[in-house]
C-alpha cells in the first residue's frame, strides 16, 4: 500500500519548515530508491515502523529494523530498499525551509543518515500522519497549519534520535525504559549505580551511556530531578511541615545539601519557591 502526496514547492518559502511531500508505505516489497548526489534538494526522513530493509552508505550496507530512521541532507547521494520477504512499513517526508540546513547542522545530525528512535514511534507516527492529513486537504489555504505540523514532526523526531545501534543495545535500551517508573518512585532511596545497572542485565558504563541516550541526562541527575519534583510536590501540599523534614523524606539528610541541589534545579531555595506559590 501507498499513501503520499506531493506538492508545488513555495516560491519564496518564509516558513522555518516545510514539505515538500509525505507518504506511508505498507508491506511494499519494491520500495527503492537510488538518487545521486546533488538530485535531491530536500531533507529526506524515514522512519521504520515495521520489517526490515537496507541502506547503503559509501558501498557499506546496514541492516535497518522497526526503531530505525535515516535522514539524508539536501543533495546528498542514497540509495536504500526495502527487504522483499519482510517489507518495511515506513513513513517518510520531503522538508525544506529557511534556516533548516544551519539548524540541523548545529544540531549535529549532518554526522550520518542513520539514527534510532528512542521516543513514542506511536507519537511519531501520528504526527508524521497530521502532515499527510494536512497535504490531502486544502493545504495552500492552510500553509501556517501544515508549516505547523511539519515542524512538530520534526522536532518530535530529533527529540528522540539517538545514534544507530545494534539489536542488542536496543534490548539494553528497553530493559533501562522499563526500570525508569521504579527509579522515580525510589528516587528518595540512595542511588547506587551498579544496582540498577544490574537491575537493566548491562555493565555500569553502558547503562550510563544508553540511559543518556533515552532520557538526555545522567542517572544521577535523573534521580535528582525526580527528588526535587517531589520536594516541590510536598511544599505547596504540606504548608506546615519544615523545609527539613522534607527534605530528609526526599533522601537528603543535610538541609544545607538539599537547599543547594533545590536552588541549582529551580533557581530559587526551597522557602523562597513555597512563599512564591503559598505566598508564606
Amino acid at each position: 500500500m501507498r499513501r503520499q502526496m506531493f506538492i508545488a514547492q513555495l516560491p519564496n518559502n518564509p516558513y522555518f519548515c516545510f514539505p515538500e511531500s509525505c507518504g506511508w508505505y505498507n508491506e511494499d516489497p519494491n520500495h527503492s530508491a537510488i538518487r545521486l548526489k546533488g538530485e535531491l534538494m530536500y531533507f529526506n526522513l524515514h522512519i521504520i515502523l515495521s520489517g526490515q530493509g537496507t541502506v547503503t552508505l559509501q558501498d557499506q550496507v546496514y541492516e535497518v529494523k522497526a526503531g530505525d530512521c535515516f535522514l539524508f541532507f539536501p543533495g546528498e547521494e542514497q540509495k536504500y530498499e526495502s527487504s522483499g520477504s519482510d517489507p518495511w512499513e515506513v513513513r517518510w517526508m520531503h522538508i525544506y525551509g529557511e534556516g533548516l540546513l544551519t539548524y540541523m547542522t548545529e544540531k549535529g545530525f549532518h554526522r550520518t543518515p542513520l539514527w534510532s528512535f528512542s521516543g513514542s514511534m506511536h507519537e511519531l507516527s501520528d504526527a508524521m500522519h497530521r502532515v499527510l492529513e494536512a497535504l490531502e486537504g486544502p493545504w495552500l489555504q492552510n500553509k501556517n497549519q501544515v508549516s505547523a505540523l511539519t515542524y512538530l514532526a520534526i522536532t518530535e523526531w530529533m527529540m528522540g534520535a539517538v545514534p544507530f545501534t545494534s539489536r542488542k543495545s536496543y534490548e539494553r535500551m528497553d530493559r533501562i525504559k522499563g526500570i525508569l517508573g521504579e527509579m522515580q518512585q525510589k528516587a528518595a532511596q540512595p542511588f547506587v549505580l551498579e544496582e540498577w545497572a544490574d537491575r537493566a542485565k548491562t555493565s555500569a558504563f553502558y547503562f550510563c551511556r544508553l540511559f543518556h541516550q533515552i532520557t538526555g541526562m545522567t542517572p544521577l541527575t535523573y534521580m535528582t530531578v525526580c527528588r526535587i519534583q517531589n520536594a516541590k510536590q510536598l511544599l505547596l501540599s504540606n504548608p506546615e511541615r519544615t523545609v527539613k523534614s522534607i527534605g530528609e523524606e526526599i533522601g537528603y539528610i543535610q538541609t544545607s545539601y538539599f537547599n543547594r541541589r533545590f536552588l541549582q534545579q529551580e533557581g530559587v531555595t526551597p522557602t523562597e519557591y513555597r512563599k512564591l506559590h503559598l505566598g508564606k
